[in-house]
């Protein structure tokens, strides 16, 4: 229990924070900017994956299947090559961006592609080999430093300095610095001496035919969630892209929500292969995202209009497009987890992501111009649309199960009435105050109506695993 609280707290301090700082940077950050920083981030990202090969994703194959020195070699020595031929890759973009360019987006990608950089080797690297050798308490604080440190500086570089878009490089610096120190004196460094033989040459091989589908499914994965950003900035504006991104912001709240409730479904799959079992952790997992998914929606709109600056408030009609492609992509996981852990089919995995990808890049570039920013927000929702058909259609072929429930039917129509009393609330009155108030009680409503209704099958859940720890105990 007390190395899941070490794996997990900084991941659920950081959402919090993160959540709560949102609403200081729109007042100091444009649309515009803000949609700047939002495409650097995904363009930074898809470098760092490509350029990295997700030479990482190794840690985890050889510290399990080596037990011998040879197996931390070959970690160490694919860590040196991918880091050298990593620092001319980036050193070329790096300095191309500073010297021949001189529009914002370029100067702020080319800062946080050093940030981007220094902290794939020396901050990820070493929170996959702490998560591999479960080593909680060097995650958890290597994670808290960074959790802490990256909002105070950007913060403080937003409000005292006004450096603008530009404080979150401050902010990366300040984390990054720390977060290095500590991993450094705790874990060394994974530098080795590199001798050129054929030996290296067939290590390599073997290491990157390992990492290469895991970059090719991450690269993937960022041009379908974050693809449609850069591609309204190109074909639009920065600041469509910004009120775009703020949309996505709102709404990839589901999506954090599912994937840490993912991590719990993932445990009952592993531990049983009984249908009946399998298919009461589905409707769980599906009736408890629907219900997110409403409150989400209840809040968005008055949250923006109160926390956000007033320039960010274009953004509320797109995030019930954009929520609903959350919850899609959320019921994907399912078909996910059926695919790589029951089937074991998971070279399936990336087969949805491809189509729907294509699908989604293509769309967009064709309707995008003709009808504009309302149009990507409804080729992202197809997109998922396409993503979790493709999906749930090839799992089913290897394991028989639903993702909904007869009851979330009723659900569902609980939840209609509840928003449409929310509806009827904004049209007699115009506060968003009093709409944030009415909102948090029919919330909090619909959860004890859900509690009452799931009650069973909670306690049913919760008593088994309470039964199974004891009896762990007991046997131990």
């Amino acid at each position: 229990m007390k190395k899941l609280i070490y794996f997990t707290l900084p991941s659920i301090l950081s959402r919090l924070i993160s959540f709560f700082v949102f609403p200081i940077i729109t007042f100091y950050i444009s649309p515009e900017d803000y949609g700047i920083l939002s495409i650097s981030i995904v363009i930074c990202t898809i470098i760092t994956t490509l350029v990295t090969l997700s030479v990482n994703n190794y840690i985890f194959k050889s510290l399990k299947e080596q037990s011998s020195s040879n197996g931390t070699d070959d970690l160490k020595e694919s860590y040196s090559i991918t880091f050298c031929i990593s620092s001319i890759i980036f050193g070329a973009l790096i300095i191309n961006g500073f010297l021949f360019e001189n529009s914002k987006l370029v100067l702020l990608t080319s800062f946080l592609l050093i940030v981007y950089f220094v902290d794939f080797f020396f901050c990820s690297f070493y929170r996959d080999f702490y998560r591999a050798t479960n080593n909680a308490r060097d995650y958890a604080v290597a994670d808290l430093i960074k959790v802490i440190l990256y909002p105070s500086f950007t913060i403080m570089a937003l409000v005292q300095l006004g450096w603008g878009v530009y404080s979150v490089v401050l902010g990366n610096v300040a984390a990054l610095v720390m977060t290095i120190i500590y991993n450094t004196r705790k874990s060394g460094v994974f530098f080795h001496k590199v001798s050129f033989s054929k030996k290296l040459k067939t290590n390599l091989l073997s290491v990157y035919k390992y990492t290469v589908p895991f970059a090719i499914f991450a690269i993937l994965q960022l041009v379908l969630t974050g693809g449609d950003r850069v591609i309204i900035s190109y074909l639009l504006s920065s600041h469509e892209a910004g009120i775009y991104a703020t949309a996505v912001t709102i709404a990839s709240i589901l999506g954090l929500v599912a994937n840490a409730v993912n991590n719990q479904m993932i445990g009952v799959f592993m531990n049983t292969t009984d249908p009946e079992k399998v298919q009461s952790a589905i409707e769980l997992y599906s009736k408890f995202i629907f219900f997110v998914c409403f409150s989400i929606y209840l809040m968005s709109k008055p949250f923006i209009e109160l926390f956000l600056h007033d320039s960010y408030v274009d953004s509320i009609p797109y995030v019930p497009f954009l929520l609903a492609g959350q919850l899609l992509y959320s019921l994907h996981l399912v078909s996910v987890n059926v695919m790589g852990i029951i089937a074991l089919k998971s070279k399936l995995i990336p087969v949805s992501t491809l189509i729907a990808t294509i699908f989604s890049v293509s769309m967009n570039f064709i309707l995008i111009p003709k009808f504009g920013l309302y149009i990507a927000t409804i080729v992202s929702l197809a997109s998922f649309v396409v993503l979790l058909v493709i999906s749930y259609s090839l799992s089913r072929r290897y394991f028989r199960y639903r993702l909904f429930s007869k009851r979330l039917l009723y659900y569902c129509v609980i939840m209609l009435i509840f928003i449409t009393i929310s509806e009827l609330t904004v049209s007699l009155s115009d506060s968003s105050i009093v709409l944030f108030i009415i909102n948090i009680a029919i919330i909090l409503i619909a959860l004890i109506v859900f509690i009452l209704l799931e009650k069973k099958e909670v306690v049913k859940y919760f008593y088994k695993r309470k039964v199974k720890v004891e009896a762990a105990k007991l046997t131990s």
